[in-house]
């Protein structure tokens, strides 16, 4: 889990020579989750974190039995820094799932929620596909992402997920979480 910055940009940039050299027309840019354990380790390794896009924005996660302190915590740590928190797949937390007020406080402390795709679609059960339509509700998800660990049972499919979050929580919201506001991360804009 400890992956410094300047190893990250290393593989990245060798990544987009592979891709470049195949010619695959895709933009990618630089980012990934940090894994937030404890304070202690967040101030020790906060200096090699790799933000998105090289922007103020951090995307970091949990594990998913993290405590509701641990997680506010770390929130408040990161905007301590001087940097904007998005917490990854939030539905996914045991803390989240039995107290969705704790999202509203990550919202109201200036943090954003990412929801992962698969979640609207069941593909991580029932409890995660409900605590995630209650954060749509409640328009408290920024981003969506994908998730997408390999080819066969961690794909994409985020069309199927824009359809269902199109469907049900309205086209306005649905573009604006799975296309808009990733726009101006990248910029690093105010979400």
């Amino acid at each position: 889990f400890e992956n410094p910055n300047y190893k990250i940009k290393e593989l990245f940039g060798q990544f987009k020579d592979i891709v470049e050299d195949v010619g695959i027309p895709i933009k990618m840019y630089l980012g990934c989750e940090f894994l937030y354990r404890s304070h202690e380790s967040f101030e020790r390794h906060f200096e090699e974190i790799t933000t998105l896009n090289d922007t103020k924005y951090l995307l970091m996660e949990f594990y998913f039995d993290v405590e509701e302190e641990v997680i506010l915590e770390a929130v408040q740590n990161v905007l301590d820094k001087g940097y904007i928190p998005v917490v990854a797949h939030p539905e996914r937390f045991e803390a989240i799932q039995i107290n969705p007020d704790i999202a509203v406080e990550i919202v109201n402390s200036g943090g954003y929620l990412q929801m992962n795709k698969g979640s609207i679609l069941g593909d991580y059960g029932s409890l995660v596909k409900e605590t995630v339509k209650n954060l749509l509700e409640n328009k408290l998800i920024h981003f969506v992402g994908s998730d997408a660990h390999n080819l066969r049972s961690r794909h994409s499919r985020m069309y199927e997920s824009y359809v269902q979050v199109k469907t049900r929580f309205g086209s306005d919201y649905a573009q604006r979480i799975f296309k808009e506001n990733g726009k101006i991360l990248l910029n690093g804009g105010k979400v």
